[in-house]
């Protein structure tokens, strides 16, 4: 209120003439100065330093409210307690095997606690039956829309597409009911818990955490995050960029890339809102870029010996679940038929489901 009432005041010191509208006369430009009184000179300089005074007295009290890049300056000594937060997928009948992989591997690392936060938007009936009767907290509703049942065939096909609104709505959903949130495609295999990462005491002002891609492509900078794995935290920034991403989803199909717009947000938010974005570490994370491009990086990670750093494998860069479905055989990475899958909340095979 006192910033509009201080342009009121602007406004009436520098009034607008009625006359004005606004177009550029060259006439005036060579017309004869008037001859103008030393005391109405004196009253607009000061109405220009006034204004000024004014300008400046307003953006440092932004400057003074304004969250720093790592830190809000309104962080206690001491860091508040972690807050709880959602886990959220999307599935649909096709991609139930490498999900029940997924959830094999993390009963594997001792990692099924995840599965208390854990809400899956379902596609279809069949998956949401399925999901309910093996103990998942699952979620649809007619009023999403219509999926297709089987995996998509190609990365940008039909399916694909309309599995992205899904992911687009579900993301939407949890930020706008203020809790944070991390995606998590079904395509993952788990590690360990990847909690820590969003909770380090320097990471206390980022909004958004990515996964690294691994490409650099142009449609995907300039952050070059993986929207398989991101988290979210709940404020105001974010509320600002989830519902953009909603209003986005012709973008989507016209980009035919969920991943590409949102990375185009994040940085039209950087500019806007101060967003703050952190990629997470490769190595930490790695991608199919490493099964494909960095053949001894994998090798060491499949031998064991880089278990203190990697958290996850994301099998993407890879057409179909067919072929992430062979690449994760190759590397010994596929639990579900094997004494490693021992969880009540997971069947002994996919026939069973």
């Amino acid at each position: 209120e006192a910033a509009a009432s201080e342009e009121e005041e602007d406004d009436d010191d520098f009034p607008l003439d009625e006359e004005d509208d606004g177009t550029w006369d060259e006439s005036e430009e060579n017309a004869p100065e008037e001859e103008v009184e030393d005391e109405e000179e004196d009253e607009d300089e000061g109405n220009t330093r006034r204004r000024h005074e004014r300008h400046h007295l307003r953006r440092r009290r932004l400057q003074s409210t304004a969250s720093s890049p790592a830190v809000p300056p309104s962080l206690p000594s001491s860091p508040p307690p972690p807050r709880p937060f959602v886990h959220v997928m999307i599935l649909n009948s096709g991609n139930l095997p490498v999900f029940l992989n997924m959830m094999c591997s993390a009963s594997a690392h001792d990692l099924l606690d995840f599965k208390d936060s854990l809400l899956i938007f379902a596609a279809d009936t069949e998956v949401h039956t399925a999901l309910t009767k093996l103990g998942y907290a699952s979620y649809r509703h007619e009023a999403f829309g219509r999926f297709g049942k089987e995996e998509h065939k190609a990365y940008g096909d039909r399916t694909f597409l309309q599995m992205m609104w899904l992911k687009t709505l579900a993301g939407w959903l949890v930020n706008r009911l203020g809790y944070d949130f991390l995606y998590l495609d079904s395509d993952l295999v788990m590690f360990k818990d990847t909690y820590a990462l969003f909770e380090r005491e320097e990471d206390r002002g980022v909004d958004v955490f990515m996964q690294d891609d691994g490409a650099r492509s142009d449609r995907f900078g300039p952050y070059f995050g993986n929207t398989g794995f991101f988290f979210v935290r709940a404020n105001g920034r974010t509320r600002a960029l989830m519902q953009a991403m909603l209003f986005s989803y012709e973008w989507v199909l016209a980009w035919r890339s969920h991943q590409a717009i949102f990375s185009y947000l994040l940085e039209d938010h950087y500019l806007r809102n101060n967003l703050m974005i952190k990629i997470l570490p490769l190595e930490a994370l790695p991608t199919g870029k490493v099964y494909h491009h960095l053949k001894d990086v994998m090798a060491e990670m499949v031998e064991g010996k880089r278990k203190e750093s990697l958290y996850l494998f994301h099998m993407n860069w890879a057409l179909n679940n067919q072929e992430k479905i062979e690449y994760l055989r190759e590397l010994g990475w596929w639990y579900i038929d094997s004494d490693r899958c021992n969880s009540p909340s997971l069947p002994p095979s996919i026939e069973t489901v």
